[in-house]
């Protein structure tokens, strides 16, 4: 699906091409109502569906998606970076982590340390922003952890909270690799 993507490593996962092996769990894991209900990007929830997602999105190059495989090379998620903007120097990220037991198991921020590396030193982004839902409170936990910021205040009626990583206070932090 994906070709000429690098892979990337640091203990516990590997990032690597999104494979249309890939789609039949990816699909299985959205259809999850917990997944569906964190999520403030949707996916069609048919193997056809997800296919011509993430075929969309492969095709456009402003869009880059990854499999996270953890040590024993099972899949434990996908990360990307999308609406890839070469003018403003910036992105849009996501993350999706497998349900069940590859969750709280530093999966989600090793893939986003990989992710914020490539933006910000090959891909010289100077800004990266995340759109969560309003509920999800533990992904609003881990953002600032990396250190992402809220950057707009929503009124309470929209469901979702955006976040910003700039490549200035991701230089500044502990956390460049």
């Amino acid at each position: 699906m994906i070709s000429g993507y690098q892979i990337m490593s640091l203990t516990p996962i590997t990032l690597r091409a999104i494979e249309i092996s890939d789609i039949e769990v990816v699909t299985y894991w959205l259809k999850e109502p917990r997944v569906a209900e964190e999520l403030s990007w949707h996916f069609p929830l048919t193997f056809e569906g997800t296919k011509a997602f993430f075929d969309m999105l492969a095709s456009d190059q402003r869009n880059k998606g990854f499999a996270i495989e953890n040590e024993a090379g099972g899949l434990v998620g996908l990360t990307m970076l999308y609406g890839i903007n070469d003018n403003s120097r910036e992105a849009w990220t996501g993350t999706l982590i497998a349900p069940g037991n590859s969750r709280r198991r530093g999966y989600a921020k090793a893939s986003r340390l990989l992710l914020a590396e490539h933006a910000f030193g090959e891909l010289n982004l100077k800004r990266l922003l995340s759109k969560i839902s309003r509920s999800n409170i533990a992904a609003e936990k881990f953002l600032l952890s990396l250190p992402y910021s809220e950057i707009v205040e929503t009124d309470e009626s929209y469901d979702f909270k955006i976040f910003e990583l700039t490549r200035s206070a991701w230089r500044q932090s502990n956390h460049p690799i």
